[in-house]
Parts: structure tokens; sequence; C-alpha cells
């Protein structure tokens, strides 16, 4: 079991001490780490070859702080713009700032350019303005990008509905083509399919993706908050929840209790937002059972993660008798976000304090509680390295993953008084 180096927890006060100016509990909001001069700086205007101005998130920067060339499949992803655009509608939302109004209408009309006509998405553009999957994935599909983008567009809905935003009605279309999409998974429930002794659902995208399910289910509650119904939406919120609920770990004493799968019998830790998800849809119906899965997995694996300063995957069949088969590393921003937001939501609607400690604790990960002992976040730039992609080493290069991932963690910690203490 990995320990805070004591050299960590050393400079760990000294920031706490510089940041707040005395031994005080800061006060909420107090959003002195989010910066957004990193993230401004990778979101960056592009000409479409019909001549039209997007807006995209450049993929990382080299060593130098300079945009990096293309990545092996493009130059920006619909992951990054989705995040980025999440971003930048929350700080609205906290601050009423309209500063970036520019850019989230920018990344609306990206991402609309990235989805195909069925309703799937592509997801990295490429420097003369194709639209490309990823690997051995050519075509369009329902993937970790997808839903990131769905949960941006759900939310531009619901913002933006009520200021008469433009684009609102073409990012309503988006989810609703998407929706589309997702019907010939969701009429496979209620169908299940075994491996090993594990029940999984074939109904969720791609059979049994929970954590993709999870951030498309923050998109359809959103868009359903803008005052949106109809019967494939509804049956989509009412399958997806039932299907992540499936994907939890129930066998008290065993491995790993409590843990929502990601994918058949693997449980990765990013994009893994079911506790989020879930908190949302009971937020939304006042179900009980969702709020008690969700508590479920936040009280008993989240401590499990942050005791090893987290994880990168195992698959539960192996790790549950061979802790070897877990896989640590790498560990980026992404894979913490789910365990801060997840726990602020919990908080939000239960007023629980061990939940706020909890997201804050989560957070330190990236001012160096993490396997690493180096900070990933550096407030005064704004700028989040892509990654801990060891003991004791960080990838040196910034992303645009990890550094809206970081503001995203940050800005909603900021809010909360107690998440914060527990951070500095």
């Amino acid at each position: 079991m990995y320990r805070i180096h004591r050299l960590w927890m050393v400079s760990a006060w000294m920031m706490a001490v510089a940041l707040t100016g005395c031994g005080d509990a800061p006060k909420s909001p107090d959003f002195r780490l989010v910066n957004f001069d990193y993230l401004d700086r990778l979101c960056r205007p592009f000409a479409w070859p019909d001549g039209e101005t997007v807006y995209y998130m450049h993929h990382r920067t080299d060593r130098q702080g300079e945009p990096a060339g293309p990545g092996p499949y493009g130059i920006g992803r619909i992951d990054d713009a989705g995040r980025a655009l999440l971003v930048y509608l929350r700080w609205h939302e906290l601050t009423g700032d309209t500063g970036h109004v520019r850019q989230m209408r920018g990344l609306v009309k990206f991402l609309l350019r990235m989805q195909a006509e069925d309703g799937r998405w592509f997801r990295w553009l490429t420097a003369d303005g194709r639209r490309a999957g990823e690997g051995d994935i050519e075509n369009p599909g329902i993937g970790n990008g997808a839903a990131k983008a769905v949960w941006a567009l759900g939310r531009y809905v619901q913002v933006g509905r009520a200021k008469s935003w433009p684009l609102v009605q073409e990012a309503g279309q988006a989810v609703e083509r998407t929706l589309l999409a997702l019907r010939p998974f969701l009429e496979q429930y209620p169908n299940m399919e075994t491996i090993g002794d594990v029940e999984v659902p074939r109904w969720l995208p791609n059979g049994s993706n929970a954590d993709v399910a999870s951030e498309l289910l923050l998109g359809l509650v959103a868009y359903q908050r803008a005052g949106h119904r109809s019967e494939l939406l509804q049956a989509a919120l009412d399958r997806l929840t039932a299907g992540i609920a499936m994907m939890q770990q129930r066998q008290e004493g065993e491995f790993a209790y409590g843990v929502h799968l990601s994918y058949r019998t693997t449980w990765h830790a990013w994009s893994n937002a079911q506790v989020q998800a879930l908190v949302a849809v009971h937020q939304l119906t006042q179900r009980p059972e969702p709020l008690l899965t969700a508590r479920r997995e936040a009280e008993q694996f989240y401590p499990w993660l942050l005791e090893e300063q987290f994880a990168d995957r195992f698959d539960w069949l192996e790790a549950r008798n061979n802790r070897k088969a877990i896989d640590w590393f790498p560990q980026r921003p992404e894979h913490v976000r789910p365990v801060v937001l997840g726990c602020l939501a919990l908080f939000e609607v239960t007023g629980e304090k061990k939940f706020a400690e909890m997201a804050g604790r989560a957070a330190r990960w990236l001012l160096g509680d993490n396997a690493a002992h180096e900070a990933v976040y550096d407030p005064t730039t704004g700028g989040a390295r892509a990654a801990v992609k060891a003991r004791n080493s960080v990838r040196r290069e910034i992303s645009a993953e990890a550094t809206a991932e970081a503001l995203l963690m940050l800005m909603e910690v900021g809010k909360n008084a107690m998440a914060l203490k527990a951070l500095l």
C-alpha cells in the first residue's frame, strides 16, 4: 500500500498557507486555483473546408509549451471539446462570466460537425478538416467521445434555453439523433450475458459500456431538465440507469465491493461517472434506488481507491483473487474526476460532510498527493500534465484532456468550503 511521502505533506502545508494566507478554513466559493489561461490557449479556431470557423481543443502542447503536431489520429478530439464546453458552461453558471461565449458557441459548432447523419460520432479532427475514428475504429460510433459530446450538448441546451442562446435547437437535435442511434442497444432490454459467474446487461452502449452510459445519462438528464420529453428519451433514462445499477459488484466481502464495472467484467477509472449520473437521476426522479446504488460505491469502493492513490484498471474476475492483476498506471485527471464530482453530488443531496471531505481528499491528487509525489496541475499557468505514468514519474506535456478535467474538479471543489479545506 502506497503512503504519502513526507516531502509532499510539507509542501502541501506550505501551499495551503500560501493560498489561504492563514491557517483558517477557506471560505466558499473560492476559485483561486482556477486558471483558464492554458485552456484558452488550447481552444483554437479552425476553418472548416466549407469556410465556417469552429473552435476545437488542440490535443496537447509539446515540452516547450507550443501546440504539438498532429497525434496518430488527428489534432483534436470531440472528448476534449465536450470537456471544455462543460468547463465554460459551469463557469458561466457559477460566476455569470460571459467571457467565453465565443469559445462555447465555436465548440458547439465543432461538435455538431463531428456527428454522422445516423447519430453516431466521429472522434478526431484531422489537420486537413476530415473526420476520423481512432485506431481500428475507422467509422463513427458511440463511445467515450460521443458520451462527452452528448453530456456537453445536453448541458448547453439546459443552460442556454432560458437565455435564448443560438444553436440550442441544433444541439438538441444532435441529442435526439444520438437517441435514435442508441435505440438498437436499448431494444436489447432485458437481455443479459453471463461471463464467468458475472451477469451483465446487453442493452447498454456497445453491449455493456456502463462508463459510456454514465456520461450519456448526465447529458440526457440535463436535456430532460431543459423541458424535453419523449418516449425514447424516457426509455433511455430508465434503461441506462437500470443497466448501470446491474454492473455493480454487490458481493459483500469480495474485492471491490460496490464498484460499478465499466465494460463486461472490466473496471477502469476513466469516464466511470456512474455515481454522479445515478445521483443526477435521483435528483430528477426522486427515486431512492439510484441514490442507494451511488452511495454503495462511494462508501465501499472509493475509500480503497483513495488509500491506494488511485489505479488504472482491472478485470474483476482476475483481480478478486490476485491483486497483481491490477494495472495501476497510467493515471490521468480523468481517473480522478468521477470520484470528486460523484462525491460532491452525493454531498449536495445528503448534506453529509464525509462526501465533501472525500471529494477534497481525492482532488489532492492534482496537487501532488499521487504516486509520483508531484503536482499534475499548476495553478499559476492553468495547465495540467497528461498523466502520472509510473511511480515517481509524470508525463511532461500538457494535454487538453488533463487541463479541462482538472478545471472541472477545481471549480466544484472551490464552491464547497469543506471540500476545499480537505484539498488544501
